[in-house]
C-alpha cells in the first residue's frame, strides 16, 4: 500500500482484550474475538471497501488477489481468511482458529494509511460492551479511543530508547521489552513504528537494494513467496500485472525461479523478463540451457556442514575469538554449464 512500512507496537494490555491479573474465560474471549470481526467488516463496509472472496486458509496468500484487483482499477479492497492460532495450538482452552484480515487501496500514503488504521481501532473499540469486558480495560478503551495515537519513525523510536538506556544498533530489531518501553513512553496507548530499515522489513534486502542500485535497476517490488514455487507462480502473475514493463526478476532460491517462470511462460513474455536464481539446483540448470532463466548462483551446499566443522575446529585450536568466514559461492551461466 505504501513504500514505507508501518506496523503498530506491541499492543497495551488494554487493546488485547485481558481482564487485569487472569485470562478471559474461552466463552468470552470468543464473544470478543467474533464482536472485533464483525467491527472490522463493518468498518470496511461503511469505508466503501470492496470484498475480495478468499478460499480456505491463509497460505494461498490473498494479499496478491488484493493486489491483483488494485491493479485492475479497484480503489479499496479487503478480504477474510482463517489463520491458526500461534503455534497452532488446538487445546479446547485455546480458540480454534482466528480471521485474518488484509486491506489493500490505491493512492494510501504513510499518513493516510496511519490514519485508516487509527480510525479502524477506534471503531472497533468503541463497539465493544462494558459488560463483554469489564474492568480497568473499559477505561483503557476509552482513552485509546479518545486520544490521538502517536507516530514513531524508527529513528525517533531507537532515541528514546537510548535515553532510556536501551543500546540498540540501527537496523535491529526490536525486542519486546523495548516495545513495552516505547508504549509506557507514547501514555500506555496505541502508536505507530514507521520507516523501518528496510532489512527489517525483508531480511537480505538492503544489501541486495544497494548492489541493484548500483548497476541502475529500479526494485519496483519486494515479496516473499516463502521460498515455495507454487507461491512465487502467483506473486509473479500479480507482478506482471502491476507492471507491465518489468525486465527482470531475481529469486532467493530456484525453486521460487521455477515458480517465476512458469508465470512468466504462461503470460507469453518468456523473452522479455530475465530471471535469477539461487541455489543451482538441476531442475534449474536445464532451464538455463533453454535460455528461460538467465543465471543462478551456487553456494556449494554439499560443502557447508564441512565448512562449519573446519571453523569449529579452528576456533577450540586456537583459543582466540574467530572472525567471520567467508565461503565461496559461484555464478552459474549457460557458459559456465559448457
Amino acid at each position: 500500500m505504501t513504500t514505507a512500512e508501518f506496523r503498530p507496537a506491541e499492543i497495551p494490555h488494554a487493546a488485547m482484550f485481558q481482564a487485569p491479573g487472569r485470562p478471559l474465560p474461552l466463552a468470552r474471549r470468543l464473544a470478543v474475538h467474533n464482536q472485533v470481526v464483525r467491527g472490522i467488516r463493518d468498518y470496511f463496509f461503511a469505508e466503501q471497501f470492496h470484498e475480495v472472496p478468499v478460499t480456505a486458509l491463509a497460505d494461498h496468500l490473498a494479499r496478491v488477489q488484493l493486489e491483483g484487483m488494485i491493479a485492475r482499477g479497484f480503489n479499496a479492497v479487503w478480504c477474510e481468511s482463517e489463520i491458526l492460532p500461534q503455534g497452532g495450538k488446538l487445546e479446547p482452552k485455546h480458540l480454534r482458529g482466528f480471521k485474518l484480515i488484509e486491506v489493500s487501496q490505491q493512492d494510501l500514503d504513510l499518513d493516510g494509511l496511519c490514519d485508516l488504521a487509527e480510525r479502524m481501532l477506534k471503531t472497533v473499540a468503541c463497539t465493544l460492551s462494558a459488560n463483554l469486558l469489564g474492568g480497568m480495560t473499559v477505561t483503557r478503551l476509552d482513552r485509546m479511543a479518545n486520544s490521538r495515537h502517536q507516530r514513531l519513525t524508527y529513528r525517533q523510536a531507537l532515541e528514546v530508547l537510548s535515553a532510556k538506556g536501551w543500546e540498540i544498533e540501527f537496523g535491529e530489531e526490536l525486542p519486546e521489552p523495548a516495545k513495552a518501553t516505547l508504549t509506557r513512553h507514547c501514555g500506555n496507548q496505541p502508536f505507530f513504528l514507521t520507516h523501518l530499515p528496510v532489512g527489517l522489513k525483508m531480511p537480505g534486502a538492503a544489501a541486495t537494494g544497494e548492489g541493484l542500485d548500483d548497476a541502475g535497476l529500479k526494485v519496483v517490488s519486494q515479496q516473499s513467496a516463502q521460498w515455495d514455487q507454487t507461491r512465487a507462480g502467483v506473486i509473479t502473475s500479480a507482478i506482471l500485472v502491476q507492471h507491465p514493463d518489468l525486465v527482470a526478476i531475481l529469486c532467493a532460491n530456484d525453486n521460487m525461479a521455477l515458480g517465476a517462470v512458469a508465470a512468466i511462460t504462461q503470460s507469453g513474455r518468456g523473452d522479455a523478463i530475465k530471471v535469477v536464481g539461487f541455489d543451482n539446483i538441476s531442475a534449474v540448470q536445464g532451464l538455463i540451457r533453454e535460455g528461460r532463466i538467465l543465471a543462478t548462483a551456487d553456494q556449494h551446499a554439499d560443502l557447508l556442514a564441512v565448512y562449519g566443522i573446519e571453523f569449529a575446529l579452528e576456533a577450540l585450536s586456537g583459543g582466540a575469538t574467530q572472525a567471520d568466514k567467508a565461503t565461496p559461492v559461484d555464478l552459474v551461466t549457460i557458459d559456465s554449464l559448457e
